[in-house]
């Protein structure tokens, strides 16, 4: 009983890492994106997005 929950809270755990290394890279690529081209609405939508970041 307790070596499934422990396999299932690792595959959770993974795929909540894996979920967060690709919001994290699209987040870094659209931070340059505002700052290059200035964009204020794409910065604050970054802002907004990364709670949910933080949140994993």
């Amino acid at each position: 009983m307790i070596r499934k929950e422990y396999t299932a809270d690792l595959e959770k755990l993974e795929v909540d890492v894996l979920k967060m290394g690709e919001l994290s890279k699209e987040s870094a690529k659209n931070a340059i994106n505002a700052l290059v081209h200035r964009d204020m609405e794409l910065a604050a939508k970054i802002l907004k997005e990364n709670v949910i970041i933080d949140d994993l």
